[in-house]
């Protein structure tokens, strides 16, 4: 049996602070031309970035390294 605990909704609090900064990290990339990586996360939140990015026009997103070290790197598409 799988217990979850989402005290006081933070489940949703940090699905939008991951959208938003999978927004800002794409506008940089874009307007840099430059790859941004971010910090290691875990796979629930990688995976939030990627859904966050996946119909974005401007850039690309693909994790690199090893668990627990894996993050991801947001490219932009030229």
């Amino acid at each position: 049996m799988t217990v979850v605990v989402d005290a006081e909704n933070y489940r949703d609090r940090r699905k939008e602070t991951l959208y938003q900064l999978a927004e800002k990290l794409a506008s940089k990339a874009s307007r840099t031309g430059e790859e941004v990586k971010i910090e290691p996360m875990p796979s629930f939140e990688r995976k939030m970035i990627h859904t966050a990015l996946h119909d974005h026009s401007d850039v690309s997103t693909h994790s690199e390294g090893k668990d627990p070290n894996r993050y991801i790197v947001i490219k932009p598409i030229k």
